[in-house]
């Protein structure tokens, strides 16, 4: 990884390093396809397990799971479509490659819920719904 400084912001943190690594792990593993399964709108979509590829590939324990996929979704830079499990993959839409300037942005907001958690209640919704629908409730 190379370190960018600049005069005025000193040496790019490590977790901006990271971000940007497994934003650009989950591009080279993501592919064109529907955002949803009822729209023709398509976009770049990772599907997978997510934890797998950071602790697996990336080799960063899991404790930072989160702290990379807040940091992603508060910079609108991910969003996740469908949630995962321990045999389901997870679905998420690969929107805007990390920039510092939006990483600086967020870290100085003070923000009670990250970019697109809109999208992820709604799923939920659908997911609940079509489970309920299939049960014949």
């Amino acid at each position: 990884m190379a370190e960018d400084t600049s005069a005025d912001q000193g040496p790019v943190p490590a977790l901006f390093e990271q971000c940007l690594t497994l934003y650009e792990a989950m591009t080279d593993r993501a592919t064109i396809a529907p955002i949803r399964p009822d729209s023709d709108e398509e976009g770049l979509v990772y599907e997978g397990f997510l934890t797998r590829l950071i602790t697996d590939d990336l080799h960063l324990s899991n404790p930072y799971y989160t702290k990379l996929t807040q940091r992603l979704k508060a910079m609108d830079c991910i969003r996740q479509l469908k949630r995962g499990g321990s045999t389901a993959k997870s679905k998420w839409l690969l929107v805007q490659r990390p920039t510092f300037e939006h990483f600086n942005e967020v870290a100085t907001k003070k923000t009670t819920r990250p970019a697109g958690w809109r999208d992820s209640v709604d799923q939920q919704i659908r997911d609940i719904n079509e489970r309920l629908t299939k049960a014949g409730l």
